[in-house]
């Protein structure tokens, strides 16, 4: 990378490294089969342990997707009874 003329030219240079690096990341993170595991234990949020990803929802250890399934009226997990709205 040769020096930039001015810091107007090194912050465009540097913003276009950093999307490249960010789409690179992207596809990563797109393709991981995700394993979501808590983050600590009787954790209601989680993340992959493969790519650092956190997991949409609120985990659910007895659910077979790991998050949260509600259907019906949306108010509690049709998995573990757990309200959608938590404090």
């Amino acid at each position: 990378m040769s020096k930039p003329k001015n810091k107007l030219d090194a912050i465009k240079r540097l913003k276009d490294a950093i999307d490249v690096l960010q789409g690179e990341v992207n596809k990563l993170v797109d393709n991981c089969k995700h394993d979501y595991q808590p983050t600590r234990p009787n954790s209601m949020s989680a993340k992959c342990v493969e790519c650092g990803e956190w997991m949409p929802g609120w985990y659910c250890e007895k659910s077979p997707t790991k998050a949260c399934i509600y259907t019906g009226d949306y108010d509690n997990c049709d998995i573990c009874g757990q309200p959608e709205e938590r404090k």
